[in-house]
C-alpha cells in the first residue's frame, strides 16, 4: 500500500473503526509537506508499520512522528532519516516488504515496542521488550523458523565462556567462545551478567573493559538455544535478571567495548549499552531476528534506540542490513573507529 500525505491522513483516521489486517501491515506514504498538517501521529499500539519516503531528497518536517522508518535520497541526511542511494531504492522498499510479509507479527511487535519506548526509563524499555520477545517465543512465526532449521551436529568443547580478569582498578572481560564466533550461550550470558554485577558492587572497579577473542566480537545469541525454554514467563523472568543490559547500565560511563568483526543480534545489543564503543575498520553490524520470528532481546530496543533512535533501529532491524562501521560511526552506534 503506497500512499500520498492524503491518503495516508484518511487511513490513520480510519484505522482505529476498523479491524487490524495482518496480512498487509506495512504502509508507505510519501512524505511531501509537512506531516503536522495530517494533525495525526501514529499511536504506539498501531498495529502496522509505517515507511516514509522522501524520493526528492526534501527532508520534509514533521514526519518523525507518524512514522517508524524514514528514507530519503538526501546524502548525509540527518537522524532520524537513513540516507539511501537511488540506485538501492528498490532494493531497500523489497528488504523492508518481504521482511514484514515473512514475519508481519514480529515486525508489528517491534515498532510497537520502539514506540512505547519513547519517553520510557531504560529499566521500562527493558521490560517492554522482555514481554514482546518471550510472546513471539510461543508464536507461530518462531515456531515456522525452527522447524525450517537444519540441525546442526553437537559441538562438545566448543561452549567457552566469559573470561574475568582484574589488574589495578579495571576488570578486563573476555568472550572465549571462538570456535563459535562468541555465539552468546546461557551460560554466557550468566557470566557476563554475575561479571557486571560484580562492578555494580565493587566501588574499587573504576572500568570495565569488554573484547571478544576470534575473528569477530558476537555472532550473536547461540541459534541452537533458542526456544528451548518450556515456560515463556519464566524465561522472560530470567531474562530479565540476567540480561547484560540491566548490570551494564547503572555503571556504563565506567564501561568501554571494543568491536571487531561481525556484531549480530546481542553483539551489538550489548555493546550499545555501554558508555563507549570502540569499532575496527571493518567492522559490521547487523540485527536478524525478525526473520526467526522476534524482536531483538538481549536490550537492543533500549540501548540501540538510545544511540541512534527507533527509526533508524527499526531500519536496522526491517532490513536486516549490514551497517558498516563508518555509517555506524556517522549514526552514532559507535563512538570511534580504531
Amino acid at each position: 500500500m503506497v500512499l500520498d500525505t492524503g491518503q495516508f491522513t484518511d487511513w490513520l483516521r480510519a484505522v482505529p473503526l476498523r479491524e487490524p489486517d495482518m496480512s498487509a501491515p506495512l504502509v508507505v506514504v510519501l512524505a511531501q509537506g509537512t506531516a503536522r498538517d495530517t494533525e495525526l501521529s501514529a499511536a504506539p499500539e498501531l498495529p502496522a508499520i509505517i515507511v516514509a519516503l522522501d524520493p526528492r531528497g526534501a527532508l520534509p518536517t514533521g514526519w518523525a512522528q507518524q512514522a517508524d522508518v524514514l528514507l530519503t535520497t538526501a546524502p548525509g541526511a540527518p537522524a532520524p532519516w537513513v540516507a539511501v542511494p537511488p540506485a538501492a531504492w528498490d532494493a531497500t522498499l523489497d528488504a523492508i516488504a518481504l521482511c514484514v510479509a515473512g514475519s508481519p507479527l514480529a515486525s508489528v511487535a517491534l515498532v510497537q515496542v520502539l514506540r512505547a519506548g519513547v519517553g520510557s526509563g531504560f529499566a521500562q524499555a527493558l521490560l517492554l521488550e522482555s514481554f514482546a520477545y518471550s510472546t513471539l517465543l510461543g508464536g507461530v512465526e518462531f515456531a515456522r523458523w525452527r522447524t525450517s532449521r537444519r540441525a546442526r551436529p553437537d559441538r562438545a568443547g566448543t561452549d567457552g565462556s566469559v573470561r574475568s580478569e582484574r589488574s589495578a582498578d579495571t576488570m578486563y572481560l573476555t568472550f572465549a567462545r571462538a570456535a563459535r564466533r562468541n555465539a552468546l550461550s546461557a551460560h554466557m550470558r550468566h557470566a557476563l551478567a554475575g561479571a557486571l554485577q560484580l562492578a555494580v558492587a565493587d566501588a574499587s572497579i573504576a572500568h570495565v573493559v569488554l573484547r571478544g577473542e576470534g575473528p569477530c566480537f558476537c555472532a550473536g545469541g547461540d541459534l541452537d538455544e533458542f526456544g528451548m525454554a518450556s515456560d515463556g514467563a519464566s524465561a522472560h523472568l530470567i531474562r530479565l535478571a540476567q540480561s547484560a543490559c540491566r548490570w551494564m547500565e547503572p555503571i556504563r560511563r565506567k564501561v568501554s567495548v571494543h568491536v571487531h568483526g561481525a556484531c549480530v543480534g546481542a553483539g551489538i545489543e550489548i555493546a550499545a549499552c555501554a558508555g563507549r564503543v570502540v569499532a575496527d575498520a571493518g567492522c559490521v553490524f547487523r540485527l536478524p531476528e525478525l526473520g526467526m520470528g522476534l524482536v531483538p532481546g538481549a536490550g537492543g530496543t533500549a540501548s540501540i534506540t538510545r544511540r541512534i533512535g527507533r527509526h533508524r533501529t527499526a531500519f536496522m532491524a526491517l532490513t536486516g542490513t549490514d551497517v558498516l562501521a563508518p555509517v555506524a560511526w556517522q549514526w552514532g552506534l559507535v563512538d570511534a573507529i580504531d
